[in-house]
């Protein structure tokens, strides 16, 4: 009896071995089991492993385009709408011309004042250079001095140099504040060098009354004799 059942159960443990022997070959790759969806969701089965190792392909190297150049604003006023054009450069002012005398020739200046026995007076600046051999530049600049002062455009003034007279006009003048000299004319004229005196005289036209003095008009003169 004893026998017996030694033989029984070594039968029985021959049979397990037989059984996991199927389920496993020695000589089988295993693959991983498919694994079964549940409640709809997607399950995504496993390739079978043959010991390789897949390497991705590398994408192609893709050379950049050049970018395009983006068109610059046309310059304003010029009509280039091809791109920007550099504005040309703005001419220098001219500087205005500075008379000088010859070397060895006349140059000289002075100023004469009126004296109207008010603060309000005409004052002449004058220059007298010689510019060629047998000629001079005479030049007189006609200035007002005053405190304030309030006047419309005047007319019909008049200046006289050695004995022929010119007149002019004067725009609106409007001075306020302290003490100023205010330019009205400037008279330039060219005068022989045989004889390189002058006279001169300047009359503005007022026309009304300054600090409680009636004044028609204001009045400078004067002269110069070359000393040579």
């Amino acid at each position: 009896m004893k026998k017996l059942s030694f033989v029984l159960a070594l039968l029985l443990l021959l049979g397990l071995c037989a059984c996991g022997a199927k389920e496993t070959p020695l000589n089988r790759p295993s693959s991983a089991p498919e694994q079964t969806p549940r409640g709809g969701e997607t399950v995504t089965t496993a390739a079978p492993d043959d010991g390789t190792v897949a390497i991705p392909e590398e994408a192609p190297m893709r050379t950049p385009e050049p970018a395009e150049p983006i068109p610059s604003a046309p310059t304003e006023g010029t009509g280039d709408t091809e791109g920007t054009t550099e504005p040309e450069p703005l001419p220098s002012p001219e500087p205005t011309p500075t008379v000088t005398a010859m070397p060895g020739g006349i140059d000289r200046s002075g100023s004469f004042r009126s004296d109207t026995g008010t603060a309000l007076n005409l004052v002449a600046d004058w220059r007298y250079i010689s510019v060629s051999d047998d000629t001079c530049q005479l030049t007189i600049t006609l200035s007002l001095e005053s405190y304030s002062l309030d006047v419309g455009e005047r007319r019909n003034n008049t200046i006289t140099v050695n004995g022929v007279s010119y007149t002019f006009q004067t725009d609106p003048i409007e001075i306020g504040g302290g003490f100023q000299k205010t330019q009205i004319y400037v008279w330039t004229g060219q005068i022989s060098d045989y004889d390189p005196s002058f006279t001169f005289s300047a009359v503005w036209n007022l026309q009304g009354s300054y600090s409680g003095v009636p004044m028609d008009t204001v009045e400078v003169s004067g002269s110069w004799q070359y000393p040579g």
